[in-house]
């Protein structure tokens, strides 16, 4: 229940009764300071007549249902990203010990020459995924053969990048 000003009568008429803001006790919901507006607080069941106190409580009910509404959304959405993130960590995990994968990543240290190329001086150890677009059946183009230094150094930057 709102707290409610009623404004004394005056020469314009019977006096409005404002809602007082819940933030700035100072103010009526229509921006009036209450210390200008002659009269006192509502003591009963007494209803707001000013339209404009009415139509900013009405959009700040709103507001807040829509606010709450894009909160649930965003939770839901959150909630789906993890889910999903969890389950392609999972297929990647089973993946990265199959024999399939195992072929696709010789064949890729094979294509570089066993050279890695992110210092191209270093022997690659392993093949780095440029996209997991195509993943689980990747094309060979899409892995480059590196060092474990090269890879984790992507890697590091990769996360600095994300964590910005």
């Amino acid at each position: 229940m709102h707290k409610l000003w009623q404004a004394d009568p005056h020469r314009y008429g019977p006096g409005k009764t404002h809602i007082i803001c819940d933030e700035d006790k100072t103010r009526s919901r229509c921006g009036k300071a209450i210390d200008s507006i002659p009269g006192s607080p509502v003591i009963g069941n007494a209803k707001a007549d000013c339209q404009t106190c009415l139509s900013a409580q009405k959009a700040k009910e709103d507001w807040a249902v829509k606010s709450a509404q894009y909160a649930a959304e965003e939770e839901r959405r959150r909630a789906e990203r993890e889910q999903e993130e969890a389950e392609f960590w999972d297929r990647y995990n089973v993946y990265m010990g199959s024999p399939e994968w195992r072929a696709k990543a010789d064949a890729c240290l094979r294509r570089a020459g066993h050279i890695c190329e992110g210092c191209g001086v270093a022997r690659a150890t392993q093949a780095h995924h440029t996209t997991y677009e195509n993943f689980g059946a990747e094309f060979l183009w899409e892995l480059r053969a590196v060092c474990k230094a090269c890879h984790e150094r992507f890697h590091d930057a990769q996360d600095a990048r994300r964590a910005r």
